[in-house]
């Protein structure tokens, strides 16, 4: 990384001191909060994040069939890749949530979390977990899938692990110090991580898993009450025009990292204002106070379709008050259901 070409605009600087200053009040704002919304509000950003994260790289599942997938997860016998792909990312993603303070940022332990990620996908068994051995340059395809040109040339698989030794060890060395922003630095890795492009395949479902943790390691502890990677997934044109600007300019003398902190930068603060706005909704609306707004604001958020087990997963109520709740919401005319017994579905009810 060439720390000294790292130029940050006035808009990325207003962008981090927003970010940073989010940070400092969090842990007030959510000891104040009841911890059902707090269970709510994480478990509806992960699922939120699977989806995301995989439909970026072109996985065509909807929410309804990502919730099936998460629900059946301990025993689903996956039909396809995309099955595979979200049964991974919810697993690593979960492990990345619950013992980010436990893991330390090591080739080994990247190694690690990307088998995790392709645990599921039978077609990449042989990679899962190492550095590529053929070359993965970033191709273009048209409408009909054929390849019309290279994007971006990646380091040969001979490069990668030099290169992903260096920048692991260039991060741990900035992060212990003080003499960038520690946003900036996972900015970097992040870009570079994404040129250096190590992985066979799944580099790019990485790079958001390792941002979440990275995130959170630093001390970003809302990060998994909002997801980040819908916020990219709803932006996808500017992410991939970001990286691009910036991870050509590495071909020279001074490479350009504003394109890629600009975006960065923006996608962070968003997602503050995402979450503030999502909390002071719940406030006007009384849904601290009852159970009943905590449920409608579930099945709200799945306008698709959530079963019972999807609204038990996402709030610390006990069943029997799930279900009193489902039956009041109901008689009021707030949500439908389709389907009977188990395959019962809950949506909101469309005026």
């Amino acid at each position: 990384m060439k720390i000294s070409n790292v130029d940050i605009s006035v808009i990325a600087a207003g962008n981090l001191m927003a970010v940073e200053s989010y940070n400092v009040l969090w842990k007030s704002k959510a000891s104040e909060l009841p911890s059902s919304l707090l269970v709510q509000l994480r478990n509806i950003g992960a699922f939120e994040s699977i989806g995301s994260s995989n439909r970026i790289e072109g996985n065509t599942l909807t929410d309804k069939e990502i919730e099936e997938i998460l629900q059946g997860l301990k025993t689903t016998s996956f039909k396809n890749r995309d099955e595979e792909e979200v049964g991974g990312y919810s697993e690593v993603l979960d492990t990345i949530y619950s013992r980010y303070d436990q893991i330390p940022l090591t080739e080994n332990y990247i190694k690690q979390l990307h088998g995790m990620l392709l645990r599921y996908v039978g077609k990449d068994e042989r990679h899962r977990g190492e550095y590529k051995t053929i070359e993965n340059s970033v191709a273009a395809f048209d409408n009909t899938g054929k390849e019309i040109g290279i994007v971006f040339r990646t380091p040969s698989p001979f490069e990668t692990p030099i290169m992903m030794q260096q920048l692991v060890a260039e991060t741990n060395e900035l992060l212990s110090t003080a003499l960038y922003p520690k946003l900036i630095v996972i900015a970097l890795f992040i870009v570079h991580f994404l040129a250096i492009h190590p992985f066979q395949d799944g580099n790019g479902r990485m790079s958001r898993i390792l941002t979440n943790y990275l995130l959170l390691r630093c001390g970003y502890s809302y990060v998994p009450y909002y997801s980040l990677e819908k916020i990219i997934e709803e932006n996808k044109a500017a992410y991939y025009r970001a990286l691009r600007q910036t991870q050509v300019s590495f071909k020279t003398d001074s490479p350009d990292y504003r394109p890629w902190i600009d975006f960065f930068s923006s996608i962070l603060v968003k997602q503050t204002e995402m979450l503030e706005e999502k909390i002071s909704a719940y406030k006007k609306g009384g849904v601290l106070k009852t159970d009943e707004q905590i449920v409608l604001d579930i099945i709200r958020s799945t306008p698709r379709g959530i079963q019972f087990a999807g609204i038990n997963n996402a709030c610390d109520m006990k069943e029997n008050s799930i279900r009193r709740v489902l039956k009041t919401l109901l008689e009021q005319g707030f949500i439908e259901k389709t389907g009977t017994g188990k395959g019962t579905w809950y949506m909101p009810h469309l005026k």
